[in-house]
C-alpha cells in the first residue's frame, strides 16, 4: 500500500492523475488487489474529475465483492446512471447483480434487470449477465422467475451448449438446492 501511495503522489505531482486511464490504473490496484485498500480506492474514485466506465466498473466490482459493504456498489451504480458521460456496459451488470443477490435486495435487482433490458443486453447477448440475473432471482428465493429466465436463455437447446451455459446450469441447480434447504 505504501508503494501505491507513492505512485499516486507522483501522478498528482506530475499532473498525470488528470489522465483518466492513469487514475483508473491506481484505482484498480487499490480496489481489487490483496495489497490494496478499498477505502483509499473510494477516496480516489470520489476525487476523479471524470471517472470513465472502467473506473465505475472497478469500484462497483470491488464493493460488490465485500461482505459488509456491498450496498456501496448500489450507491455507486446509481451515480453511474445519473452521470451523463458514462453508460453501464456488459461488465457493469454482473457485479451489481452479484451485490443485489448477496444482500437479497430483490427490488433493486429487478430495477437492474430493467436496466439490462433497456440497454439491449438481454438473454441472447451475454451469458455472464444472464447467469447473474438467474442467480440473483434464485438466491432471493424467486425460483419461478429464475426458471423463466433460464428457459428463455435457450440453454437447453443442443446448438447453444457452451462453457457459459455450464455456469448457468450450476446456478439453477444451486437455486433448487437452496429451496430444498428451506423446506
Amino acid at each position: 500500500m505504501r508503494d501505491l501511495i507513492q505512485i499516486h503522489g507522483k501522478k498528482i505531482k506530475t499532473g498525470r492523475i488528470r489522465d483518466p486511464f492513469a487514475a483508473a490504473e491506481i484505482l484498480q490496484f487499490s480496489a481489487l488487489t490483496s495489497n490494496g485498500d478499498l477505502q483509499y480506492a473510494r477516496l480516489l474514485f470520489d476525487r476523479m474529475e471524470e471517472p470513465n466506465c472502467f473506473s465505475f466498473n472497478t469500484i462497483i466490482r470491488a464493493f460488490s465483492e465485500t461482505n459488509n459493504q456491498s450496498v456501496e456498489s448500489l450507491i455507486i451504480f446509481s451515480q453511474m446512471l445519473y452521470n451523463e458521460f458514462v453508460e453501464p456496459n456488459r461488465f457493469t451488470f454482473p457485479s451489481i447483480l452479484k451485490a443485489c443477490a448477496k444482500m437479497r435486495r430483490i427490488e433493486e435487482g429487478k430495477q437492474v434487470h430493467c436496466q439490462v433490458i433497456k440497454r439491449g443486453l438481454g438473454l441472447d447477448i451475454d451469458e455472464f449477465i444472464v447467469s447473474n440475473l438467474v442467480r440473483m432471482y434464485a438466491v432471493c428465493g424467486l425460483m419461478k422467475d429464475a426458471r423463466k429466465l433460464f428457459d428463455k436463455s435457450g440453454v437447453t437447446r443442443k446448438e447453444s451448449i457452451s462453457d457459459g451455459n455450464v455456469v448457468l446450469w450450476n446456478v439453477m441447480i444451486d437455486g433448487y438446492i437452496r429451496i430444498e434447504d428451506f423446506d
